[in-house]
């Protein structure tokens, strides 16, 4: 009986290890979750080695200080003449341009023969007088020896009466026809244009593509250059009395030298004239110059342009 239990019992010890001899099913760890990766694009740029300098515009505004221009007052007739063209230097007194004076000068001409055949006339008339005087003076002396002749001296008496009553008539008709004359004068000047002042034709209008009244027209600007100056305004002590410098007007380059510099009220600025070196007579009244001036420097630095930075979140 015992062995029979026995038996069991020893059949379960052999099967114990050999199941210990079975594999056992591995368990695969799950697969990891793939995400997507950002990028961003990268720029790269050179630093550049070099010099960092600010400029900074300021404005000056050109003024003569004599400036003369001519328009005609009476209006209506067409301009005839300019007889000056821009850059001519001109004198006090110079015919600059005038009207179309066809019938008034037609008129002058008239007058003026007038007054010169009158001016003829008295000058006769006055030989004629003293012709009769001297015949008087003869027959005064004739009247002395022979009473006979005392008709003749009274006869020439009245002669001698009547050609300066002639004569009185010759002066005041032409005291008349030159005041007449003086009226037609004044007339032709009115409708001439006349220099004022000595200096350079800034500006003279051209006849040369159509007929141009006289109505509302400046003709003619005479400028006094030698006084023309460039006055601006500058951060104090940036230039000095004599001081040789340029400045720019359409573009172009002018050179200047400072005339005059005059401190402001608030001490920050400085009134500054500056007077061409050489003078340009197509400058006008308030053209612009512009003077370039370095407000900051840094010298041998690294730097990058203004088009690779930027902002982001107003930063």
């Amino acid at each position: 009986m015992k062995k029979i239990l026995l038996l069991p019992l020893f059949l379960l010890l052999l099967l114990l290890p050999a199941c210990a001899l079975v594999p056992v099913e591995e368990v695969l760890p799950q697969t990891p979750v793939v995400q997507q990766i950002e990028t961003e694009q990268i720029k790269t740029v050179n630093v550049v080695r070099g010099d960092l300098i600010s400029e900074k515009d300021f404005f000056c505004k050109y003024q003569p200080v004599n400036e003369e221009t001519l328009t005609f007052e009476e209006t209506g007739p067409a301009i005839a003449a300019v007889y000056v063209k821009t850059g001519d230097s001109v004198k006090a007194g110079d015919l600059i341009a005038e009207l179309d004076n066809t019938q008034l000068q037609k008129k002058l001409d008239t007058q003026q023969q007038t007054v010169d055949s009158l001016n003829l006339q008295i000058a006769q008339q006055q030989s004629r007088i003293a012709l009769q005087e001297e015949r008087i003076t003869l027959l005064t002396e004739l009247t002395a020896l022979d009473s006979s002749y005392q008709s003749r001296l009274t006869s020439a008496k009245q002669t001698l009466s009547d050609q300066n009553e002639q004569l009185v008539y010759l002066f005041a008709r032409l005291t008349v026809e030159k005041a007449s004359l003086e009226e037609l004068q004044e007339d032709l000047t009115g409708r001439q244009l006349f220099a004022g002042m000595d200096g350079t034709v800034s500006y003279a209008l051209s006849l040369a593509d159509s007929t141009v009244y006289a109505k509302s027209q400046t003709v003619c600007i005479i400028q006094d250059l030698r006084a023309a100056a460039f006055t601006g305004s500058f951060p104090t002590g940036t230039f000095e009395v004599g001081q040789q410098t340029s400045l720019r007007v359409n573009d172009q380059p002018r050179d200047v030298v400072v005339e005059s510099v005059a401190a402001s009220g608030n001490g920050e600025n400085d009134t500054v004239r500056f007077q061409l070196v050489t003078p340009d007579a197509s400058l006008k009244t308030g053209d612009s110059g512009v003077i370039t001036l370095v407000t900051a420097s840094l010298e041998d630095v690294l730097y990058l342009t203004n088009r690779v930075i930027h902002r982001q979140n107003g930063v």
